[in-house]
């Protein structure tokens, strides 16, 4: 039976519109214009000259990762249209998203315009258009018992395997090859935390993979495949914790797999402790104020750490979600848990000395599950027929 393993089309339509809006939100946050800081005149002749671009590493990869999921959302909304003008769409609309916004930030004082940045957003669209038929083809080619419910796990995944991954630089380069294995050999680092969160990250990882249909004999290769292939990636060094996390988890899974009914509920139990412990980390008492400010901590700092940021929290949030909707087969489940989960985190952060407790966390949660409810199985319709494939 051939089935449809993309993204429900009104769950496509909300993430394509919340992609525009978080583009738009962290392009022209605080939103503190001066309209009369420059004439129109000034601003027309930095369009036509300021194409420098300051590329570094980061700002390349934090500048092309940010319009992937607009391409990929994108592709999924137009779906239906042939491809030529799936292309045209997203080119045209794309295109005017990142320059509109280079030029919209010339009247914020807080805001650097550079309209290197908008070329870099089009190479991320481009490649994201690509992943997106790409993913489409393998779809059709494949004959999986599946649904688009199973869009979310494959989507976590990437985001996991993306962030062992940055900054995606490879090198043949045998000095920066060297530096990368430093830490496992000359200065290994053994920390049990570290350990704990590579651990029960793979196992997620591993939880996911067995809900896709995937064979759990491809895990002891593809697990340690992708920690591996970091010793290929520049400045991305191979540390010792992270390695025997990873070395760990597929046979832990295939030992969860045959002592208990539901392996999922253990590795959810695991989750729910790494997010508890990281979010206190080092339990050290004291006062931190509350951001109502949405993705506070994301709008400051470094765009390239701020990206590894919402990878990995997408990861385990995303990870809570459907592995809550698993354990108990309950949508509203899915929900309560996980918003309650990181509100009290949240909340207990306020009392911990170093940390910054905001909305963001349990905003991610409502996301993820909204996508899960926009893509759920709808009831037929009364008296409809039932044709099958």
């Amino acid at each position: 039976m051939r089935v449809n393993v993309t993204i429900a089309p009104a769950a496509a339509v909300w993430l394509f519109m919340l992609t525009i809006a978080g583009i738009s939100y962290g392009s022209l946050y605080p939103f503190e214009f001066h309209w009369k800081a420059i004439p129109i005149g000034a601003a027309l002749e930095h369009m036509r000259v300021d194409w420098r671009g300051h590329w570094s590493r980061g700002n390349m990869i934090a500048n092309v990762v940010l319009f992937v999921p607009y391409a990929l959302f994108g592709m999924a909304v137009l779906a239906a249209r042939p491809w030529w003008l799936r292309w045209c769409i997203l080119l045209g609309t794309g295109a005017s998203l990142a320059f509109g916004l280079q030029v919209l930030q010339l009247w914020l004082p807080a805001r650097v315009s550079d309209f290197g940045d908008a070329v870099l957003n089009m190479g991320g669209l481009v490649l994201g258009g690509v992943l997106a038929h790409a993913w489409t083809r393998f779809a059709r080619a494949r004959t999986l018992d599946t649904d688009a419910l199973l869009a979310l796990p494959v989507l976590l995944m990437g985001c996991w395997i993306a962030y062992k991954w940055a900054p995606f630089v490879p090198t043949l380069d045998w000095y920066t090859i060297k530096q990368g294995l430093k830490p496992l050999f000359v200065e290994p680092r053994l920390e049990p935390l570290v350990v704990f969160r590579n651990l029960v990250c793979w196992l997620v990882f591993a939880s996911l993979w067995h809900d896709c249909r995937l064979s759990s004999r491809w895990l002891w290769g593809v697990i340690p495949g992708v920690v591996l292939a970091q010793i290929g990636i520049a400045y991305n060094p191979l540390a010792l914790d992270s390695m025997i996390g990873a070395l760990l988890a597929p046979g832990i899974w295939v030992l969860l797999r045959r002592i208990a009914k539901r392996p999922q509920a253990i590795v959810l139990g695991l989750l729910v402790v790494l997010i508890v412990i990281q979010g206190l980390w080092p339990f050290t008492l004291g006062r931190s104020s509350f951001h109502w400010l949405l993705f506070h901590g994301f709008l400051t700092g470094s765009m390239f750490v701020n990206l590894l940021s919402l990878l990995v929290k997408l990861y385990l949030y995303g990870a809570v979600v459907w592995l809550v909707l698993r354990a108990s087969d309950a949508m509203w489940a899915a929900l309560v848990v996980p918003v309650l989960l990181t509100g009290l985190v949240e909340i207990a952060q306020t009392r911990v000395a170093g940390r910054v407790a905001e909305i963001t966390d349990t905003l991610l949660c409502v996301l993820v599950w909204g996508m899960l409810w926009l893509s759920r199985p709808r009831p037929p319709a009364p008296g409809a027929q039932r044709v099958d494939p």
